[in-house]
């Protein structure tokens, strides 16, 4: 009978995985409702999100990969940039989120500024736009991947 319930566990993992993966995304869509709601524009909501994302990967890839990194050049950093597009490779794959966030950050800052000028959208407070923003980082940090 052990040897069953080991056999259902291995069997049902992905599916809970999957389960917990759609609930975050719904409780991230939820969020985005409510941020909205309030009228933050999205667009700002985006920048900010790449920015947390970029904040949190950056000192991560510093510490995990400070021995394994090759160099950071000009043509890595172009394609980093274009990665969003192209979706370019680079042998590390944390500091390549990091630098696909940071990438990310400033194309989105660049875009939303554009967009956005009014400068109380970009304020954040202890409320719902930072908590929208920083419970995304982590889907950030998936799709970067």
């Amino acid at each position: 009978m052990k040897c069953c319930t080991n056999l259902t566990t291995k069997k049902l993992k992905p599916v809970m995985v999957m389960v917990l993966v759609q609930m975050a995304f719904a409780g991230m869509t939820i969020l985005y409702k409510m941020a909205d709601e309030e009228g933050m524009n999205l667009e700002v909501l985006v920048s900010y999100r790449m920015m947390f994302s970029s904040a949190f990967m950056i000192p991560f890839a510093l510490i995990v990969e400070r021995r394994s990194k090759p160099p950071l050049t000009w043509f890595t950093l172009f394609q980093a940039f274009v990665c969003g597009l192209l979706g370019q490779k680079y042998p590390c794959c944390y500091s390549s989120t990091a630098l696909i966030c940071r990438m990310a950050s400033v194309q989105s800052v660049v875009f939303a500024l554009c967009i956005e000028r009014d400068w109380s959208q970009w304020k954040l407070g202890w409320n719902i736009r930072l908590l929208t923003a920083a419970y995304s980082v982590p889907y950030d940090q998936v799709t970067a991947t």
